[in-house]
């Protein structure tokens, strides 16, 4: 951001790989050896969750802040599944809307 350019060589720094982020969005059916996964309260989600834990063949690591951290598991546990209306129909006119239409 300052405008430094900062060199090494990699031969020196056999630690280091090239590395590249990716929303969970953009991760859907990328598959890679190991995953790490910034888990956040606003991003967090039962299927969020499985899409970001999902991406690994190897390993997952999952880093969170200490508040994130101590909800984590309700945080990840909630759904933010889209309902349609039809879902809310109850059994009963459902049934008779199915009768209706044969």
């Amino acid at each position: 951001d300052a405008g430094h350019t900062r060199t090494w060589r990699v031969k020196e720094h056999a630690h280091i790989e090239h590395g590249y982020a990716l929303t969970v969005h953009k991760a859907q059916g990328v598959s890679v050896e190991r995953a790490y996964v910034l888990a956040h309260e606003s991003m967090s989600a039962r299927e969020w969750s499985y899409v970001a834990g999902s991406r690994a063949r190897e390993a997952v690591h999952v880093y969170a802040d200490r508040t994130t951290m101590s909800d984590l598991q309700q945080i990840m546990e909630r759904s933010q599944k889209k309902d349609l209306a039809l879902d809310h129909l109850p059994a009963v006119t459902k049934t008779a809307d199915l009768a209706l239409e044969r």
